[in-house]
């Protein structure tokens, strides 16, 4: 019998390589964005929550209010795992980093024809808003990745001198898995009176993803309303 109480997360879940192995054993996963195949455990306890909820009735005042009370943990689950864990009430749940990341960058609040900084190892969900933006008048500057520090930043400063008003960068390259030199691009930007949308979907699980560190930019997780707002999806 089904009772009130909702299928609790295993807190520690067994992370072993063959436990975390979806695929049949034939078969190898390099791609680490898109329809990628799930962790069994991860899906094994969507489906038992989901499960309960359809006996319970999602919108009666059980389901309901479980419903509510797991993403309220989930907010802070993911707060805490971006280095503010007081900050559950700046995170915005998104379907996806490709839904977080055009409701950013579809949203910015700038002028019209503004300058906007971004990189060419972005992911599509954010060059193709982005170049929506450029057909509709914005001036997108893209800039190349060289492995070149130095020259990447100094094109981050030519930008903001020209008064840029956004920029939109990958923590983690979904391309090529390099780390960009975010911290301080976003401080340049934030210096020149700019808004930063940080992409860390790749970053999460490979780097240290700390909002703070980085200036407390936007950031939208695996991508990203209002300018205190984190947007992340899944």
């Amino acid at each position: 019998m089904t009772t009130d109480i909702a299928p609790l997360i295993d807190e520690r879940p067994d992370t072993t390589p063959a436990a975390l192995q979806a695929l049949r054993g034939d078969s190898l996963y390099f791609n680490v964005a898109g329809s990628g195949p799930t962790f069994p455990v991860a899906q094994r306890s969507a489906e038992r929550f989901r499960t309960w909820l359809n006996e319970v009735g999602m919108f009666g005042h059980v389901g309901y209010a479980a419903y509510n009370a797991a993403l309220e943990a989930t907010r802070a689950d993911l707060a805490a795992a971006l280095g503010d864990p007081d900050g559950s009430a700046r995170v915005a749940l998104a379907q996806s980093a490709t839904d977080g990341l055009n409701t950013l960058i579809a949203g910015l609040a700038i002028p019209p024809r503004s300058v906007i900084l971004t990189t060419l190892e972005e992911h599509g969900s954010a060059l193709y808003p982005l170049r929506r933006r450029a057909e509709l008048g914005d001036d997108l500057r893209e800039i190349g990745w060289h492995r070149d520090p130095d020259r990447f930043l100094e094109e981050i400063r030519s930008g903001s001198r020209d008064g840029a008003r956004a920029l939109v960068i990958s923590l983690v390259s979904c391309k090529t898995g390099d780390v960009l030199p975010v911290r301080e691009a976003c401080r340049i930007a934030r210096e020149a009176g700019a808004i930063s949308i940080v992409d860390a979907a790749q970053a999460l699980g490979q780097v240290r993803v700390d909002v703070d560190d980085l200036g407390d930019p936007w950031p939208q997780m695996a991508a990203r309303a209002a300018r205190d707002r984190r947007i992340l999806g899944p």
